[in-house]
């Protein structure tokens, strides 16, 4: 595991908090905190990793039907920020729209100082055993979806990355929502990096806290997976890529789909024009539009449109 220093972390800590986005203050609406009763939920806690445990939020559909499609949900919040409500909410509503079941990933954060690779395998982990309960759960295991936002869509495409490796199972579809799929890059030398919605020293904090802002780390394809070989990418799902308008990574997330759609993988992109980055899972604007392109594939996938 990757260790950082008391003085770095220090210095990150104290960053992140001074630098919190405005979009990350908004309230969520109040309409969407009945979401939650459209589903029941579960918590199983996992064992170990690195020394970290962590948990898995199930939420299943009140109207699931047998034989439902199951997605695998991983949040963001910079590898640093833990499970908050909002995620619940959200599963919950993807869950109902699906009438199936959603398993959220509760993974070990940099806050909780789980530095790279604890939430990269705990999230591989999980797949593993989301693919092994599918018959107890009357869902059907070859139509699992996973998909993630921000450091949440970072590890989703890790992780279909070394599936894509190892063919330990099969994944439908990859949910890929604003990603930095490019952390070995400094914000400011990205496409329009001086036009930012994470300001430039938040990133390097939460890369630092993950993995030590290693240069040679930061190509690592399970930290940044457009480093990843044609070879393991053209293996990978089919890919929904949603990017936000206003969001850094907006460049390096369509330039990841067209790669993919390159190699043979199918591939949906779709930019929310005026989104900011958070948009989906905090319920801000434009995340019903984004919402309705998400539930479309993932039934797609399970082959019901």
């Amino acid at each position: 595991m990757v260790n950082v220093s008391e003085k770095s972390r220090n210095w990150a800590l104290k960053t992140i908090e001074t630098t919190v986005p405005v979009n990350l203050r908004s309230r969520i609406p109040e309409k969407c905190r009945d979401f939650l009763l459209r589903a029941d939920k579960e918590i199983v806690e996992m064992p170990a990793i690195c020394g970290y445990s962590w948990r898995l939020h199930i939420l299943r559909a009140r109207k699931r039907e047998a034989g439902c499609p199951v997605h695998i949900n991983i949040h963001g919040g910079g590898f640093f920020s833990g499970y908050k409500e909002n995620d619940d909410m959200w599963s919950a509503w993807l869950a109902d729209q699906m009438k199936g079941i959603v398993v959220s990933i509760d993974y070990s954060t940099t806050d909780e100082r789980a530095a790279f690779p604890v939430a990269f395998e705990q999230c591989y982990e999980s797949v593993k055993w989301v693919m092994e309960h599918c018959d107890n759960w009357n869902a059907d295991r070859n139509y699992v979806s996973i998909g993630g936002y921000s450091a949440g869509a970072n590890l989703t495409a890790a992780v279909c990355l070394k599936t894509a490796q190892t063919g330990d199972f099969k994944l439908q579809l990859q949910l890929l929502a604003y990603p930095p799929l490019d952390n070995c890059t400094p914000a400011l030398m990205k496409p329009e990096g001086y036009v930012f919605d994470l300001s430039p020293e938040r990133m390097e904090a939460y890369n630092l806290l993950y993995f030590g802002n290693d240069p040679d780390l930061a190509k690592n394809p399970y930290i940044s997976p457009i480093y990843a070989g044609n070879e393991e990418l053209a293996e990978t799902p089919r890919a929904l890529i949603i990017s936000a308008g206003d969001c850094n990574f907006r460049y390096e997330d369509e330039n990841y789909a067209g790669r993919l759609a390159a190699l043979g993988v199918e591939v949906t992109v779709y930019r929310a024009p005026h989104a900011k980055h958070g948009f989906i899972p905090h319920f801000m604007e434009g995340w019903e539009e984004a919402a309705d392109l998400i539930v479309r594939n993932i039934l797609d996938a399970k082959g019901e449109t």
